[in-house]
């Protein structure tokens, strides 16, 4: 007698209960508010944020507060900067951020060619962005060798990529007041190689 062979592939069920979860996890839990992915985003302030600081800037953005990984840097050290930041509303260009670390007389001393923190993901350019939810622009700064010790102001820009026009800070009745903002200051110091050798 003859025999029928079904064509139907029979997958073991430990590959459907993954297709499944996969499934579950790009339609549902990435994509809303849920027990296991919610935000602490109020529209107004990022609870993260180390520390708070709320700006305004021409063409939409709006700052919510930063983290620096150090505030006293050695001789060769670094420090990374993430700011958090949306929107206020839809906005049509890419904004960028840029800082220094700047001395009394104004004088940057770290590279001009900022980089984001290896464990940083870039987000998406600003034009993609949503009002009621926020991003993190971070960016690792090292001092030139031979920075002399001192106190170093920390200095921040949003600019438009393209145009490379600074989007200004504005005050609180939404008038432009300067392109750059200060972040606070950081402390740099030298340690004497013959002391670590003592």
């Amino acid at each position: 007698p003859a025999t029928c062979h079904s064509s139907v592939i029979r997958l073991p069920s430990f590959v459907l209960l993954g297709l499944t979860l996969a499934a579950l996890r790009y339609f549902y839990l990435d994509r809303t508010s849920n027990p296991l992915r919610h935000s602490a985003f109020d529209g107004q302030s990022v609870t993260v944020a180390q520390i708070p600081f709320q700006a305004d800037f021409e063409g939409g953005v709006r700052a919510y507060g930063y983290d620096l990984s150090a505030t006293t840097l050695p001789a060769d050290g670094f420090v990374d900067i993430a700011m958090y930041v949306g929107v206020r509303e839809h906005v049509l260009r890419q904004y960028w951020p840029a800082f220094t670390l700047e001395d009394s007389t104004g004088l940057a001393w770290n590279d001009p060619n900022l980089l984001p923190p290896r464990w940083h993901k870039e987000p998406a350019d600003t034009q993609y962005w949503p009002p009621d939810e926020y991003a993190q622009w971070a960016r690792h700064l090292t001092l030139f060798p031979g920075t002399p010790p001192g106190t170093y102001q920390l200095m921040g820009v949003v600019f438009d990529k393209d145009s490379k026009r600074f989007a200004s800070l504005l005050d609180e009745q939404g008038s432009a007041v300067a392109p750059r903002f200060a972040l606070g200051a950081l402390t740099h110091h030298v340690t004497d190689a013959r002391v670590e050798r003592l």
